[in-house]
């Protein structure tokens, strides 16, 4: 079975448009790029959004760890957040919520310089590769022109 989408964040290498992820007896044995020649078919199903490794919780990179492509140290980004969102006083971490969309939403918007995947990599270590168990997720109502998430963007289980 294939699952296609317009792109694949496998958060190891750029991502890849009009992707695809091959699976066979619950492991992933492909990801690569799919020819506009394919059709789709039973053993294929394409998405109209983006995939993107499952995150959970336990897998999200604190602040003490921030990405240095961000540019901030963690301390400095809680500050920012804490004056922006008026807190009362600086919370000790940045998200408390179990929403990983909402999270990445939140960091998009306030890092417009940066590319989606760059925050990807910064908000996790989990991936999507070739020999492992399948647990990605898609993201629809992606903007491909500033390949962010927007508003009305869902998280969409996939059943594989």
């Amino acid at each position: 079975m294939r699952i296609a989408a317009q792109y694949i964040f496998t958060n190891q290498a750029d991502p890849i448009k009009n992707g695809f992820i091959e699976l066979k007896a619950d492991t992933i044995i492909d990801v690569g790029q799919f020819d506009s020649g394919i059709q789709e078919s039973y053993e294929m199903v394409f998405f109209n959004g983006v995939i993107i490794p499952r995150i959970n919780q336990t897998q999200i990179t604190r602040t003490e760890t921030l990405h240095p492509a961000m540019t901030l140290s963690a301390d400095d980004l809680l500050n920012q957040f804490s004056r922006e969102h008026q807190f009362e006083k600086k919370p000790t971490v940045l998200f408390e919520t179990d929403n990983i969309l909402s999270q990445l939403k939140l960091l998009n918007q306030h890092f417009k310089k940066h590319r989606f995947e760059e925050i990807l990599r910064w908000l996790t270590s989990a991936s999507i590769s070739i020999n492992t168990k399948p647990d990605f997720v898609g993201i629809d109502a992606f903007n491909f022109e500033t390949m962010k998430p927007t508003s009305n963007s869902h998280l969409i289980e996939f059943k594989y």
